[in-house]
């Protein structure tokens, strides 16, 4: 297990947008999945969260509020050319849809004007505030002799004990 910071810039601000680190799998296409670097696996519960909810993660880390890691496989993609190394998010996937989504101006939040903004019409020291903001990523790697059935258990076993040993229902992982 290895724990990685990125600063939120490097995984969400536009001037990334050709290098598909992370989108979310309502918003990509065919072709993004393939170059992305951070990505749902099929079994992750589709994205859920309220209005309410996006708008107050959002107001957290503007004010650099906690919040938990988020958690990784670490995944090799033999499938190309030039192989190269990807993450699954196991645990995290609500809350970086969340920041893609706010990037990406499909929602608001409210200020303490009262005003209602999208992230382009933040002021540059708020969003400057966002774009340092640093997320944790717990990543796990499977060394040895792990089958991909073993990797598959464990996997779910560390889902299972996040939430609590709430595994999700069938409607969720539909």
């Amino acid at each position: 297990r290895q724990t990685i910071s990125q600063p939120f810039h490097t995984l969400f601000e536009s001037y990334n947008v050709n290098v598909n680190i992370f989108i979310p799998p309502d918003f990509a296409g065919q072709t993004d999945t393939v170059t992305q670097r951070y990505r749902i696996p099929c079994h992750q519960r589709r994205y859920q969260w309220s209005k309410n909810q996006e708008k107050m993660f959002i107001h957290s880390l503007l004010n650099n509020y906690p919040i938990h890691s988020i958690i990784c496989i670490s995944r090799v993609d033999a499938t190309t050319q030039t192989p190269f190394v990807y993450y699954d998010i196991e645990d995290g996937q609500s809350r970086l849809t969340c920041c893609w989504k706010f990037v990406n101006n499909l929602f608001t939040i409210k200020m303490e004007t009262g005003d209602e903004v999208k992230y382009s019409d933040l002021t540059i020291p708020m969003k400057q505030r966002l774009s340092n903001y640093t997320l944790t990523f717990e990543v796990i790697s499977f060394i040895g002799v792990t089958t991909r059935n073993e990797e598959l258990q464990i996997c779910s076993d560390i889902f299972t004990r996040i939430n609590n040993g709430k595994p999700l229902s069938c409607n969720d992982m539909y």
